[in-house]
């Protein structure tokens, strides 16, 4: 999926703004979307703030796991 995807020639994908994926390190675990705000850049900035806010709180679980 994802680049590969769009590398082997897929038609069946809509990429927008607010879309974004969740990583525990390098690896792609889920993903968040945000939608329904004036101007899709805003979704983009909601979505970027919140996985801000989700990925400082895997970081501190997986710091936490290690310890």
């Amino acid at each position: 999926m994802g680049v590969q995807s769009i590398q082997a020639g897929a038609t069946d994908l809509l990429l927008l703004p607010g879309g974004l994926l969740i990583k525990s390190g390098d690896q792609p675990i889920a993903a968040i979307g945000v939608s329904g705000a004036p101007q899709s850049a805003e979704d983009e900035a909601c979505g970027r703030a919140a996985l801000e806010v989700i990925q400082n709180r895997l970081v501190s679980s997986e710091s936490s796991s290690t310890d």
